[in-house]
């Protein structure tokens, strides 16, 4: 049984962070007690973002959430089932705003704070993870 899931999305939690390679049509998202905003360069197809949060943890989540608009649905987040392959490239991370801040690829059940998902992110003062 498949489910659907919000794809091929960058989250960031603490600072900046420089994506490259993205693709127009973004949305941004506040989950959990945080905020943030993202600049998207259409000369360079990369996406800034600044925010703040808690934590991507535990039983319930605090960050900022940027995901791609759905072509077929303006406004909303693109959602998927089935396989899927993601790809992001983490070009710059602010440093000195916490080891465990993360920048990375995350695909969640929803939008809720408490929502499952799995998660790979660079990180400024530990190895890239997988969550």
């Amino acid at each position: 049984m498949s489910r659907s899931v919000l794809l091929r999305c960058v989250f960031f939690l603490g600072g900046f962070l420089a994506v490259g390679a993205a693709q127009a049509g973004w949305l941004g998202y506040e989950i959990g007690e945080c905020s943030g905003h993202f600049d998207y360069d259409s000369a360079t197809g990369s996406l800034t973002i600044s925010a703040d949060g808690g934590d991507i943890w535990g039983t319930s989540d605090h960050f900022y959430f940027v995901v791609p608009e759905d072509p077929a649905n303006p406004g909303h987040p693109l959602t998927m089932s089935g396989d899927f392959i993601a790809r992001a490239r983490v070009v710059d991370m602010e440093e000195g705003v916490h080891p465990w801040q993360k920048g990375g690829i995350m695909a969640r059940a929803d939008l809720d704070g408490n929502s499952v998902h799995t998660t790979t992110a660079a990180t400024e003062g530990n190895p890239i993870i997988q969550e």
